[in-house]
C-alpha cells in the first residue's frame, strides 16, 4: 500500500504518466511480438508479425518525441530531469519513468523510508513465532522499482558507491538479488537528496 496515498499530483504530472505509461505499454507489446516472431513459420503470420514491429519501433520513436517536448515543456520538471540524468546510469527515459510515477521524489514531506515502502523496496520479515524467516519486497509501483533496478544494473560499473556496496554484501554471504535491492534502495536515496539539493549528482558528498 502506497504511504500518503492521496498525493496530489498536478494535471501536468498526469500527463507526463499517461504519455509514459503508454510507451511502456508500446514496449511490452514489441517485446511480445519479437517474441512471437521466433516461434512462427508460416510466412503470412511472420510478415503480418515484422509489419507491427515496423509499425511498433516507429510509434515509440514518435512517442519519444512528445515525451521529450512535454516532459521539457515545464521549467521546473526539466530541472528535474537534468538532476536525474547527473546520476551515471540514468539516462532520460529512465529519469521521466521516476519523474512520472513517483513525484515524491525530492518532495520534502517524504522520508526514504516511505519511498522504499512507495516502491516495494522496503524489507518485510516472514516470521512465524519465534522462527525469522527471509526478507523480501512486496507491492509498490512497479515502473519506477524496474526503473531503478536497470540503473543499478548501469551504475555498478559507474558508481563505486553501488558497486562497493553490492561486493560488501556479497561477501557477507547475502544473496545476489538482496545486494541488488539494497543498491536500488540506495540510488533512490541519492536521487531523493540531490533533488531536494537542487544540485547535480557528486558522489562525495552523497
Amino acid at each position: 500500500m502506497d504511504v500518503k496515498a492521496n498525493y496530489h499530483q498536478s494535471e501536468y504530472q498526469q500527463q507526463l504518466k499517461d504519455l509514459v505509461a503508454r510507451r511502456e505499454y508500446l514496449v511490452s507489446q514489441l517485446s511480445n511480438e519479437k517474441k512471437n516472431l521466433k516461434h512462427k513459420e508460416l510466412s503470412k503470420i511472420k510478415y503480418s508479425i515484422s509489419s507491427h514491429i515496423t509499425y511498433l519501433v516507429n510509434a515509440i520513436k514518435e512517442l519519444d518525441k512528445q515525451i521529450d517536448e512535454f516532459a521539457l515543456s515545464e521549467e521546473d520538471q526539466a530541472k528535474k530531469v537534468e538532476l536525474a540524468c547527473s546520476v551515471p546510469g540514468i539516462g532520460k527515459t529512465l529519469s521521466y519513468k521516476l519523474l512520472a510515477f513517483l513525484p515524491e521524489l525530492g518532495d520534502d514531506s517524504f522520508d526514504l523510508n516511505e519511498l522504499t515502502a512507495i516502491t516495494g523496496l522496503a524489507p518485510y520479515c516472514r516470521d512465524s513465532g519465534n522462527k525469522s524467516g527471509k526478507r523480501f519486497i512486496r507491492g509498490g509501483r512497479k515502473i519506477p522499482r524496474d526503473a531503478l533496478y536497470m540503473a543499478v544494473l548501469s551504475g555498478f560499473h559507474k558508481i563505486p558507491l553501488l558497486k562497493n556496496l553490492k561486493e560488501r554484501l556479497l561477501k557477507k554471504g547475502k544473496p545476489k538479488t538482496v545486494a541488488i535491492v539494497a543498491c536500488m534502495r540506495k540510488l533512490l536515496g541519492i536521487l531523493h537528496s540531490i533533488l531536494k539539493r537542487q544540485e547535480e549528482f557528486v558522489e562525495q558528498i552523497v
